[in-house]
């Protein structure tokens, strides 16, 4: 699962979203939240505070950060900002109501990962920390 597999990596998580938290994200997405999003924000809703995991030094948004950004996304259409990467003074921007589409950085839209899904792979692989870029 992918809670223990950052717990065993250090990354300081929050406890699971409630299900009002989680309902919230899906009326943000028109309803449409996509089952892998639910399933990871049951285990964990973001890490706790700004504690960087070193040495990825990203910090993954609690879906409160997500619905209380005040970015203008105008053009962004249904992506939604979830992390940020201290290195790079980036985002990482994910579409709630599927996973399967990329994950773009903010400042040039540049896809970081294919899927949610292989963002987290490479995150736990290692794939995001500071030595590998």
């Amino acid at each position: 699962m992918l809670k223990d597999k950052l717990t065993a990596m250090g990354c300081p998580l929050n406890g699971p979203a409630t299900a009002l938290q989680i309902a919230s994200l899906s009326l943000r997405c028109e309803g449409k939240l996509d089952p892998t999003y639910v399933q990871i924000y049951s285990q964990f809703n973001g890490f706790r505070d700004y504690e960087s995991h070193d040495p990825s030094f990203i910090h993954v948004w609690s879906i409160e950060e997500i619905l209380s950004s005040e970015l203008n996304l105008s053009e962004w259409g249904t992506y939604l900002p979830f992390a940020d990467e201290f290195i790079c003074a980036d985002m990482f921007m994910f579409d709630p109501a599927d996973a399967l589409r990329p994950i773009l950085k903010y400042n040039d839209r540049s896809i970081s990962a294919d899927s949610s899904i292989s963002f987290w792979q490479g995150f736990v692989d290692g794939h995001y920390d500071a030595a590998t870029r």
